[in-house]
């Protein structure tokens, strides 16, 4: 899967750009952007879309990964599939694999923005330093959002998305993730706002 720093560094390459000439008309440092190119950092949703006017690309191109519904699935299965089973159960895994391969074009797009949305918001959230304030309750709108999206119609719950939020402090791929979209603690500050939210 091209992560957005691939994609940057692709397409800023066929425009003929180096990472200095790039970095100047975005008015950062190379070192920036750099990072951005290795997925080290993501730019935040403005200076995407001050990216994509540069590259001359829409900004969505950028954020959508390039994985299709069933490469997901595949990679969903191999990662977690075994545990999920167990916890979940065959028929649920297997309701939401449907559900996922049943997306229109349109939904897989939508999917995949609310993906990037929930980093920036958590990178927001974090920076305020409050679980409970506004910011954080927006990402646990955003949160839920994805989760229903996922998970098969009627399956959802407020105890079982709290169920599911503390299983990620348990695991290190899930800490992985969210630590690095948002930074050390970025997982345990998700909890905490989805404890508070979901209260």
């Amino acid at each position: 899967m091209a992560g957005i720093g691939q994609k940057l560094r692709n397409l800023r390459r066929a425009r003929g750009l180096t990472q200095d000439e790039l970095a100047a008309r975005l008015h950062v440092t190379r070192q920036a952007l750099s990072r951005w190119e290795r997925d080290d950092a993501q730019p935040s949703l403005e200076m995407l879309q001050a990216v994509a006017l540069e590259l001359g690309t829409p900004a969505r191109e950028l954020m959508l990964p390039t994985q299709s519904p069933e490469e997901v699935i595949m990679t969903n299965e191999d990662t977690y599939g075994a545990e999920a089973r167990e916890r979940w159960g065959d028929d649920v895994v297997d309701a939401s694999n449907r559900k996922l391969e049943a997306m229109s074009a349109d939904e897989w797009s939508a999917r995949s923005l609310l993906e990037e949305s929930i980093k920036v918001q958590l990178r927001i959230a974090m920076a305020t330093g409050d679980p409970q304030g506004s910011e954080a309750e927006e990402l646990c709108h955003l949160h839920a959002r994805w989760i229903k999206m996922h998970w098969p119609d009627g399956r959802y719950s407020p105890a079982a998305h709290l169920g599911l939020a503390h299983g990620y402090l348990c695991d290190d791929r899930f800490r992985s993730y969210y630590d690095t979209a948002a930074g050390a603690g970025a997982t345990e500050f998700l909890v905490a706002a989805l404890e508070s939210w979901l209260a």
